[in-house]
């Protein structure tokens, strides 16, 4: 514990944040560890880490306007234009043995860690990349798509009312795989 200014907050103070989502995927669908049933979000489906991974190397690339991938609260005064880092990967495990804790015993799925660092996050922000990574690596979208519609949304001159985002691509994730992992301060 340190002391602050009086002018500090814990949001807006924050200089950047980073976030991880788990996903649990596989078909062991109804054997799964107790941890991950609460704290990851479960896909029957496996899911193509290539395509996620290359999903977010293409939101990662550059500031993009993360405006459509968000909920924008009402009086929100920040811009959308953001630059995230985004990474996709597997986490190995070893769930089925006699040394598991019994709260991690289970059939072996995949998990993912998807990890993302910006300045701040939009409302909801987090949930939508981690959806669109998982609707991409499902391959019920693709990364075609996701590039025109980022396109679309970053040119300032286009009316991004009129921007048709396929189904696919505009769901969220659950929350109940996000946690905020770290928050930066400038304070010694």
């Amino acid at each position: 514990v340190v002391p602050v200014p009086l002018d500090f907050d814990a949001r807006y103070s924050a200089l950047w944040k980073r976030y991880v989502y788990y996903v649990c995927s596989g078909s062991f669908y109804d054997q799964l560890p107790f941890v991950w049933t609460r704290y990851a979000w479960q896909v029957r489906e496996t899911l193509d880490l290539a395509a996620m991974e290359e999903a977010a190397r293409l939101l990662s690339s550059k500031e993009h306007n993360f405006g459509w991938m968000s909920v924008i609260q009402t009086g929100e005064m920040r811009n959308p234009h953001r630059k995230v880092k985004l990474t996709v990967e597997k986490v190995p495990m070893q769930i089925d043995s006699d040394d598991t804790p019994y709260l991690l015993r289970g059939k072996a799925n995949t998990i993912y860690r998807i990890t993302a660092t910006c300045d701040f996050f939009l409302y909801k922000m987090m949930r939508r990349i981690v959806a669109i990574l998982v609707a991409i690596g499902q391959r019920k979208s693709d990364i075609d798509a996701l590039a025109m519609i980022m396109v679309q949304h970053d040119n300032d001159d286009a009316d991004t009312t009129k921007i048709k985002i396929p189904n696919e691509l505009s769901q969220t994730a659950p929350a109940k795989g996000l946690c905020l992992d770290h928050i930066e301060y400038n304070i010694p």
